[in-house]
């Protein structure tokens, strides 16, 4: 037993600061790869930015409605869900990937997922991208 422990051999001070050397420096690549995919995914997002102009509930209030969006961002928006009230509406006119050039406005034409709209009460109406920039309002019918 005691002849093992004579024995032992280490590394040597210059290789273990090699080592060290080697290790920090894929340790800050590795932090500057994440950190150059982070900054451009959330840049790409902040140039997208759209608005709820208005919401018009189409009378007899059944269960469509106009919802006029604006694209207020700097680059081209698609419009990837449209929701009220957490539910995934459908869309009749135009179909649901449109596309919204900075400073356009487009109409959309939405069905109510579930029964029709009642008179008086407010919906909370959310539109969102693909690029997941979105806004949300909530409006009277």
């Amino acid at each position: 037993m005691r002849k093992l422990f004579k024995s032992k051999k280490a590394v040597s001070p210059v290789i273990a600061v090699l080592l060290m050397i080697v290790i920090a420096v894929a340790s800050a690549i590795l932090v500057y790869a994440f950190i150059i995919s982070f900054t451009i995914s959330q840049s790409s997002r902040a140039a997208t930015l759209i608005s709820i102009e208005s919401v018009k509930f189409i009378k007899p209030y059944g269960a469509t409605a106009d919802i006029y969006i604006r694209n207020v961002g700097a680059e081209t928006a698609i419009i990837a869900a449209i929701y009220v009230d957490g539910e995934n509406a459908t869309t009749t006119t135009p179909p649901l990937t449109q596309t919204i050039v900075p400073n356009q406005v487009v109409k959309i034409t939405i069905t109510k997922p579930s029964t029709t709209w009642s008179v008086g009460t407010t919906y909370t109406i959310k539109i969102v991208t693909n690029v997941g920039a979105y806004d949300q309002g909530v409006f009277k019918a």
